[in-house]
């Protein structure tokens, strides 16, 4: 309440004053409110301003070495890389995009025929090929990745964070010895000692200890006599820079099996269908799921776990809206499903699923999808930042059209 009152009650109430102070009766102690200063006040409104900011930041590269050199941190092939500069790209005409001539033609989760050509793009036989030379193991490593027999230790991020590994097993400490592996192998040229013990936060001598019982867990590579983890000073960064470098050269990792399968198929456009389907398939929940408590704080100073959430998006954005043009609603719906248990939060993938539902006829369950989009957009009108056909799904106008 502002200003004198003269309610009697016993009941404490805070009264405040027309010069900003404030009483609490019927104790009687006078109170200063925390407030803001004209700056500070500034400084907030230029924060919430920035909120609305709706410009998207381009991701940054993946790296500068093997299949990294050629795509994003997401897996897309980058406009960076040298044999896909912005100069040479080249969007399909309407005429050629991927066979849909006109924007009726197009499935209900695409704007117009110059996003289906971005999501689906033409073929580019000479991205192909320099993937090919550059990631030659790719199917392999793919296959061993879901043979349950081998003896090539896994590091499954795209879900609850695991290691499978076939040396001597670790009795303690799993969840913080998985977190060690786990930064060294998410650095493309690898962890020095103290680069470990700061991103862990903990002692060298604690690190090379860590480092001894990973080394035992990981187990041998039958195929070279070699460890997985070798001795920091024999890893090809350590031969290459000159100082000791953790790396682990033969490790599989989902994360970088999605975005190499990213690349294979976005270079291949419509014949790289299966491979996103793999790519699709290798999340199992939200990525980055039950990590140690107190630990994993270098994480966030990397951007992965964001820009692999956007990859499994467009991913299965791009598998739904080829599915539907194709009339193949239950795969529509099964890549719409497989994203949302990884990224239950976004709306474009419960939009792709309420179109699929549309297609099969389930129209409660569309609308169902699109409250709960409305829901999470959290306005009591329609944001100017939705996509036309976006609108359209949303506002149920695709109901009538049987689009």
């Amino acid at each position: 309440m502002v200003g004198e009152s003269s309610a009697e009650s016993d009941a404490a109430r805070l009264v405040y004053t027309a010069h900003g102070q404030a009483r609490l009766e019927p104790a009687g102690l006078a109170l200063i409110p925390a407030g803001l200063t004209p700056d500070e006040a500034l400084g907030c409104a230029a924060l919430l301003a920035q909120a609305d900011t709706l410009t998207d930041e381009p991701v940054p590269p993946a790296g500068d070495t093997g299949w990294r050199e050629l795509t994003d941190a997401a897996g897309s092939i980058a406009t960076h890389s040298p044999s896909t500069t912005v100069e040479d790209e080249v969007r399909p005409d309407h005429d050629d995009a991927i066979g849909h001539t006109t924007t009726a033609a197009l499935p209900p989760t695409v704007d117009d025929d110059a996003e289906w050509a971005r999501l689906l793009s033409e073929p580019d036989e000479t991205v192909a090929q320099r993937l090919r030379e550059l990631d030659p193991t790719l199917d392999a490593d793919l296959a061993d990745w879901h043979d349950p027999d081998t003896r090539r230790p896994k590091l499954s991020l795209l879900g609850p964070v695991k290691v499978t590994a076939r040396g001597k097993a670790i009795a303690k400490r799993k969840p913080y010895y998985t977190e060690m592996l786990a930064y060294i192998a998410l650095r493309e040229h690898g962890a020095t000692p103290d680069e470990v013990a700061d991103a862990m936060n903990v002692s060298a001598q604690t690190v090379r200890t860590g480092i001894t019982t990973i080394r035992e867990w990981l187990g041998t590579n039958q195929s070279t006599g070699e460890r997985y983890l070798p001795d920091a000073t024999n890893t090809p960064a350590a031969l290459d820079r000159g100082v000791p470098v953790y790396q682990v050269p033969d490790l599989l990792v989902d994360i970088d099996l999605m975005r190499r399968l990213r690349a294979r198929a976005q270079a291949a456009g419509e014949d790289g269908i299966d491979d996103l389907e793999a790519a699709l398939g290798l999340a199992q929940g939200r990525p980055f799921d039950q990590l140690r408590p107190g630990g994993w704080g270098w994480l966030a100073h990397t951007g992965l776990e964001h820009h692999i959430t956007v990859s499994i998006v467009d991913i299965a954005h791009t598998l739904s809206s080829h599915h539907l043009a194709k009339n193949n609603t239950a795969q529509a719906r099964a890549g719409a499903e497989a994203a949302l248990r990884a990224v239950p939060e976004d709306t474009i993938t419960r939009l792709d699923l309420a179109a699929a539902a549309i297609a099969e006829g389930r129209l409660d369950e569309s609308d169902r999808l699109r409250e709960e989009v409305l829901t999470m957009l959290d306005d009591e009108e329609l944001p100017a930042d939705l996509s036309p056909r976006s609108l359209r799904v949303v506002t149920g106008a695709t109901r009538e059209s049987g689009a």
